[in-house]
């Protein structure tokens, strides 16, 4: 190797040292500082946070809806293969065997219909403040009463 080749190869790794040493030091300084904030980190946390919690909610109102239909359907079953066929007795065995009190609640809906729900909630809330407002600047003043009307 000649010595102008040593000297580059030199130069080269005091460089590629003097980049290791100030790259540690920058971490060691985000490090210990504690202030780096990584927005976009915790949006994306807090959004997949949301989404499970909405995910959950959907499907524990489907299990309560699927749980009582089936409760329903069973009753009706075991009433018909107690009737042998005759409708009279079916009625009387569905009628012993519902169970009382049996709620569907509301029907589980989907997502988006929900969520087109909330935008038309929303939007004719805020049409109802805007004519609220316009209809408060445009009205006429009130006229004072008359003091011979009150004789």
């Amino acid at each position: 190797m000649t010595d102008e080749q040593k000297q580059r190869l030199s130069a080269y790794i005091s460089a590629k040292d003097g980049l290791i040493k100030a790259m540690t030091d920058a971490l060691k300084g985000r490090i210990d500082d504690g202030k780096n904030f990584n927005v976009s980190s915790t949006i994306l946390r807090l959004s997949i946070l949301g989404m499970l919690i909405f995910l959950v909610q959907i499907l524990i109102q489907l299990y309560r809806y699927n749980s009582r239909l089936i409760t329903f359907y069973s009753s009706r079953r075991d009433a018909i293969m107690l009737s042998d066929g005759d409708e009279k007795t079916m009625r009387l065995f569905s009628q012993l065997l519902l169970p009382s009190g049996l709620d569907f609640g509301r029907e589980p809906h989907h997502p988006f219909a929900e969520a087109a729900e909330l935008i038309r909630e929303g939007a004719a809330n805020l049409r109802k403040r805007s004519v609220g407002r316009s209809t408060k600047k445009t009205s006429p003043k009130e006229e004072p009463a008359n003091a011979d009307d009150s004789q």
